[in-house]
C-alpha cells in the first residue's frame, strides 16, 4: 500500500474477544522482527533500497466489529 510517497506495510490481527488480550498485543517484538525481515526481503526483491525509500509499518487490530488502525509502529 502507498500513502503519498511512503510505502506502507500492514499487519492485521483479529480476535473475536479480548479474553486473552487485545489483538495488538500479539504483534510482539519477535513478530515485528519477522515482519521487518520479510518487508526488507520484499523491498530488495523489488530493487528498492530500504535506506532510501520511505516506508512504515501499520497495524490493524480488529476485535469483533471494532477496528483500530495504528500507524507507524
Amino acid at each position: 500500500m502507498q500513502d503519498d510517497d511512503e510505502l506502507v506495510f500492514v499487519e492485521v490481527k483479529y480476535r473475536t474477544r479480548t479474553h486473552f488480550g487485545h489483538p495488538a498485543e500479539y504483534f510482539d517484538t519477535h513478530k515485528r522482527r519477522k515482519f521487518e525481515s520479510a518487508l526488507f526481503h520484499f523491498m530488495q526483491y523489488k530493487g528498492l533500497n530500504p535506506a532510501h525509500i520511505p516506508h512504515r509499518i501499520d497495524l490493524v487490530a480488529i476485535t469483533g466489529s471494532q477496528i483500530q488502525w495504528i500507524k507507524r509502529l
